[in-house]
């Protein structure tokens, strides 16, 4: 399975407005974020994380544009990866 982008994988039609965002499962956000179940719920927690919708009693889904702004916010990796000392 491929990875999902947030930007190009919204969807097309008249499911894609802003008025019905894009919205993502939980496995989805972890494979998007590289983050465990308990890091995205401790993140949230701590305020560092956007919040989930709730969509019916047992289930919640994020926005993709939430969590695509926030892969974004993150600062990049500083130094040179690979090089012998």
């Amino acid at each position: 399975m491929r990875p999902i982008d947030p930007q190009s994988d919204a969807p097309q039609g008249p499911m894609a407005s802003p008025e019905r965002p894009m919205l993502l499962s939980r496995p989805e956000v972890e494979r998007l974020t590289g983050m465990s179940t308990s890091s995205l719920y401790r993140a949230m927690r701590e305020g560092d994380f956007p919040e989930p919708l709730r969509i019916s009693r047992r289930a919640v889904r994020w926005r993709a544009d939430e969590i695509g702004a926030w892969i974004e916010g993150r600062p990049r990796a500083s130094g040179i990866v690979g090089t012998a000392a």
